[in-house]
């Protein structure tokens, strides 16, 4: 079955890219639709193959690159792109991760966003040096998240060594 979005109207592809029966190829067709409301719904698909999460990484929607940057299942090419993001939302979803590689967890560490720099305030495990960046960080609402987050160490930023 071809989609041809002229036959198709919105109320059909927005069933089509919920259903589980869809086909891979539809899903594709999808993936590129004009609403943003049958993309983010192909997006939230458990079942997508890389090359349709590679199309909607490149979505022109920040809300759909969003999504993608939340699942689970992103290959670490997509992780790395994303996290290189215009959007801040974007790239606070990536420094959300579990996943997130340490290159990537100082990068965003640095990042121009003060949202961003926060969700990686909230990281367990940081290295000393990137807790000691954001414990030192020119935003208090970054600073204030590493005093909680670190505060069991009773350390305060000009006390943190490398």
């Amino acid at each position: 079955m071809h989609l041809k979005k002229e036959k198709l109207g919105y109320e059909e592809r927005y069933t089509l890219s919920k259903d589980p029966n869809t086909s891979e190829e539809i899903l594709k067709g999808l993936a590129n639709d004009e609403f943003i409301h049958v993309r983010y719904n192909v997006v939230l698909r458990s079942d997508l193959p890389k090359s349709i999460l590679e199309i909607l990484a490149n979505d022109k929607s920040y809300s759909v690159r969003q999504a993608v940057a939340s699942r689970e299942d992103l290959p670490s090419s997509l992780i790395q792109k994303l996290a290189e993001d215009i959007s801040s939302q974007v790239r606070e979803a990536i420094a959300s991760r579990e996943d997130l590689p340490q290159h990537l967890v100082e990068k965003l560490a640095e990042d121009k966003n003060t949202n961003v720099r926060r969700k990686v305030a909230w990281r367990d495990n940081l290295p000393k040096k990137i807790v000691k960046r954001l414990a030192n960080d020119k935003s208090s609402q970054v600073r204030e998240v590493i005093e909680r987050i670190q505060g069991i160490y009773q350390v305060k930023p000009k006390e943190l060594v490398m």
